[in-house]
């Protein structure tokens, strides 16, 4: 058992971010602020750093989540230790900060150090390296993905004439989506290049059963002396080739009351039914039927 006295918990959300940045493009932040319930703490300011440098403030929303975006433009250094805190007179602790010699505190008239001590977070960046300066970047998409509709990758990108060669005004991107040790989706998106050479845009998927439930989605774009290529993890609701369906005639029923019950499947469908009573959950609550457990055994075949 653990017993924490701070009345506020900040933490990073890492799946909104990569572990390493990238010069020119924005570095995304995500944090959650709640209080010591867990519940989240709404319109609160966020105080952001960077190598103890403040940079920015930012608002917690409904939620308790704050998300900023760092300009990395002047970054160059091997690693950035990026802090978050929450700088509340609520939430202050004073930290003694006097020295300690063998294992004992100084005498009683020893000078005392304090320091403001509040919520706080860290992690560190890396830099990527490119030797023409050009870089991609996906926008992470930490949410689940529906199946059988389209879904946007968003894609930031920033080149150079030195990356690019002399007299090329266009650029082609090639992707993959890659799910069970297969390729599942594989494309190109061509980008016109304006004077800016920086930018995003959005690569259409339409998400099938092929990608359940997880897949990596792989973007690569082939430089005049190098390749730069990024990935992101895809989160993928459970679903099947074959759609199946069942609903009754009617939600409520008396007790011993025929009711029709209407299943509907896809063609070449095998369907089962089961049932039980609802107080045999309470003797073994682990037999239940669901996608998981049958894609599991089948996990490199459906």
């Amino acid at each position: 058992m653990s017993v924490s006295m701070l009345e506020a918990n900040l933490q990073f959300d890492y799946s909104s971010s990569n572990p390493n940045y990238k010069t020119g493009l924005p570095y995304p932040v995500t944090v959650m602020l709640t209080n010591q319930n867990g519940d989240p703490m709404p319109n609160e300011n966020i105080t952001i750093e960077v190598d103890e440098q403040e940079v920015m403030t930012v608002m917690t929303n409904a939620q308790g989540i704050a998300k900023c975006r760092i300009d990395t433009s002047s970054y160059y250094n091997a690693n950035y230790t990026i802090r978050a805190s929450f700088q509340s007179e609520d939430q202050c602790y004073w930290t003694d900060q006097q020295p300690i010699w063998g294992g004992r505190r100084f005498a009683p008239n020893y000078p005392h150090y304090y320091q403001p001590d509040y919520p706080t977070v860290e992690m560190t960046v890396y830099r990527t390296f490119s030797e023409s300066n050009c870089f991609l970047q996906i926008v992470k998409y930490p949410g689940l993905i529906a199946c059988n509709q389209p879904f946007y990758v968003e894609v930031e990108y920033k080149l150079t004439k030195a990356g690019l060669g002399k007299g090329k005004t266009s650029m082609t991107f090639s992707y993959m989506v890659k799910s069970r040790q297969r390729i599942v989706i594989h494309g190109q998106h061509t980008v016109d290049l304006p004077d800016c050479l920086k930018g995003t845009f959005k690569v259409e998927l339409f998400i099938t059963h092929e990608c359940a439930n997880s897949a990596e989605f792989i973007i690569v774009g082939l430089m005049q002396k190098e390749i730069i290529t990024d990935s992101m993890q895809m989160n993928v609701e459970n679903c099947f080739k074959n759609q199946v369906s069942m609903t009754f005639a009617k939600s409520v029923v008396e007790p011993g009351e025929e009711v029709q019950q209407n299943i509907t499947a896809a063609p070449g469908s095998i369907c089962a039914v089961k049932t039980w009573d609802i107080s045999l959950d309470l003797l073994n609550p682990n037999n239940d039927l669901n996608a998981v457990d049958v894609r599991a055994p089948n996990e490199h075949t459906l």
